[in-house]
């Protein structure tokens, strides 16, 4: 057991100083660049809408979802952003997390449009 902790650990350490920092690198390399293709891609189409993805970007719904039981036995609940936590994650040095003036005024104004129900 004490082998297979040493092994382990060395194989870790190897990793951290020979991979680690360069995987960062390149991660950070690949999402300016993904930043750069999306602006790109959004202004040549410029009628299109675009949907953000799940990856830290803002997001809010205005229906509710519910979680569901697949057949293998476990549960799945779905956790739907609000207008309030958007509200909380606000962050004007993140670009993600840059929420607008306009919907800022919104919510002090508890403006929230037509509201749908079924």
């Amino acid at each position: 057991m004490i082998r297979c902790m040493y092994l382990m650990n060395s194989f870790i350490s190897y990793y951290l100083d020979h991979y680690d920092g360069q995987i960062k690198y390149y991660d950070m390399k690949i999402d300016s660049l993904n930043r750069l293709y999306m602006a790109a891609l959004m202004e040549m189409q410029a009628g299109k809408h675009f949907y953000p993805d799940a990856n830290g970007t803002l997001e809010s719904y205005l229906w509710q979802v519910d979680g569901y039981q697949p057949n293998d036995g476990c549960q799945v609940s779905i956790v739907i952003p609000t207008i309030d936590g958007i509200m909380e994650k606000e962050n004007p040095d993140i670009d993600d997390y840059h929420v607008p003036d306009k919907l800022k005024e919104l919510y002090r104004n508890k403006d929230y449009g037509k509201v749908w129900s079924e």
